[in-house]
């Protein structure tokens, strides 16, 4: 997992099962909160997105990967 900042994406990277292929997911964070834009959100903001990521994305996150996780990459996109 890890981020694009220029690009306001997380990425995270999953692996199928059944053959063991590496793939690629970008969550764009405009999508998730639009009109706004994601520098300088408030706690507010970032748990409203993390929210929504985490109901958009469900299937492509494991139980490794916590809300906790997305906040934390979502603050250092806001912050940069």
């Amino acid at each position: 997992m890890g981020i694009k900042p220029s690009e306001q994406k997380i990425v995270i990277e999953y692996m199928t099962p059944s053959n063991g292929k590496r793939f690629y997911h970008s969550i764009k964070l405009a999508k998730y909160y639009p009109g706004i834009l994601i520098q300088q959100l408030s706690e507010t903001e970032v748990n409203t997105i993390v929210d929504k990521v985490f109901d958009y994305n469900k299937d492509y996150f494991t139980d490794k990967v916590t809300r906790e996780d997305i906040a934390a990459l979502v603050s250092k996109i806001s912050r940069q």
